[in-house]
C-alpha cells in the first residue's frame, strides 16, 4: 500500500523534472568565463562558438578525455590562449569540483555552464553547491534527436529522461543531508 503513493509522487516528480529541462530558454548575458562538460553532443561547438561571440574571454572544458589535445579541440579560429582543458573529471561531481579549482584560481564571480538540457538541473544543482558564491547562468544544449515533437514515444529516449531524474534525485538526497563527497 505505501508502494503506490511512493510510485504516485515519483511520477510527478518526473513529469515537473521533464517539464523544466525542455523548458530551458537561453540567456546570452556575457560571463566571466564558459564552462563545458563533456559528454554529449553539441557540447563543445556550442561552448566555442559562445566564446567566437564575445560571451565570455575565458572557456574551461571539464572532463576532457587524456588523449584529446587543444590543436584538436581548437580548429578553426586560434583561441588557445581563452581556453583551458581539465582531463581530471569522470563525473558531474568530479566536473564541479573541477571547475571550483579552475574558477576560483581565476577569481571567477560568474561562469555559463553548457551541458545537454537533460543534465543541466543535476548539473546546476552539483555546481551551486560546490559554488554557492559564483553567478551560474545555465546553457541547456538541445540536439536535433531531442527537439522532435514526439520525443515521448522514444523508449531510449524516455530512458536516458528517468536515469537523469533518478540520478537527480540521489544527488538532490545527498545534497540536503550535505555530504559533498
Amino acid at each position: 500500500m505505501t508502494f503506490v503513493p511512493l510510485l504516485a509522487f515519483w511520477l510527478i516528480g518526473l513529469a515537473v523534472f521533464i517539464h523544466e529541462v525542455y523548458g530551458y530558454k537561453i540567456n546570452l548575458k556575457e560571463t566571466e568565463s564558459i564552462v563545458i562538460l563533456t559528454g554529449g553532443s553539441g557540447r563543445l561547438n556550442t561552448g566555442l562558438d559562445l566564446l567566437k561571440q564575445d560571451k565570455s574571454e575565458s572557456l574551461f572544458i571539464s572532463g576532457v578525455n587524456k588523449d584529446v589535445s587543444l590543436d584538436e579541440i581548437n580548429k578553426d579560429v586560434d583561441l588557445s590562449d581563452h581556453i583551458t582543458l581539465g582531463y581530471l573529471a569522470e563525473s558531474t561531481l568530479e566536473n564541479a569540483k573541477e571547475t571550483a579549482a579552475w574558477v576560483r584560481e581565476n577569481g571567477f564571480e560568474s561562469l555559463r555552464l553548457v551541458t545537454s538540457f537533460y543534465h543541466m538541473p543535476r548539473s546546476l544543482l552539483e555546481f551551486k553547491f560546490i559554488l554557492p558564491e559564483v553567478k551560474i547562468i545555465p546553457h541547456a544544449v538541445f540536439s536535433d534527436r531531442f527537439k522532435e515533437k514526439d520525443w515521448f514515444s522514444d523508449t531510449d529516449i524516455l530512458r536516458l529522461l528517468i536515469s537523469e531524474y533518478n540520478k537527480y534525485v540521489l544527488m538532490s538526497l545527498r545534497i540536503s543531508i550535505g555530504l559533498k563527497t
